[in-house]
């Protein structure tokens, strides 16, 4: 796999690809925890309605295991993958935590859902992009949480990796 970075912690050896990033749109629900809440929740819910499953089982044996995923927006609770409005501090944070990654190449972004890659294709953020992360490639997804076959969802991961490599 491409530059694949490993990192030990006590549950044993885990790669990171920090030259692709998942995005999806927001944080996707509150959590009652509120102590010592585990690492990481929001993109590996143990609920019955958690969807988030089917993007470790669409990744598992691509290119693409190992990517770094982020939110667009961390400030705010998604239900429905929803969002009226993206800002600036919004795209900003973002940019600002992808630079923190040690990528070795351009970023190859992968929106998850419409909305992200919407804002993200704009003509004016598009272009800022283009000048903050020098390269970067944008592709679309569909979101985890949409009704979909896990099964068509590998394919859908598959095919974009083909595309994508």
């Amino acid at each position: 796999m491409r530059h694949l970075k490993s990192f030990t912690s006590r549950f044993g050896v885990f790669y990171l690809n920090p030259n692709i990033v998942f995005l999806s749109i927001c944080r996707s629900r509150e959590y009652e925890v509120t102590i010592n809440p585990p690492a990481w929740l929001n993109f590996h819910d143990g609920r019955s309605i958690g969807q988030d499953y089917k993007l470790r089982y669409a990744l598992h044996g691509t290119p693409f295991w190992g990517s770094y995923i982020t939110n667009l927006v961390v400030t705010e609770i998604c239900e429905h993958g929803s969002h009226s409005t993206f800002d600036d501090a919004c795209y900003q944070s973002l940019v600002n935590e992808l630079r923190e990654l040690p990528a070795r190449e351009p970023l190859i972004i992968v929106a998850l859902g419409t909305s992200v890659y919407q804002f993200l294709t704009k003509k004016r953020i598009f272009s800022r992009i283009q000048q903050d992360l020098l390269g970067c490639r944008i592709f679309k997804m569909t979101h985890y949480s949409s009704f979909i076959n896990p099964g068509k969802y590998a394919e859908e991961a598959k095919q974009l990796a083909n595309a994508v490599f």
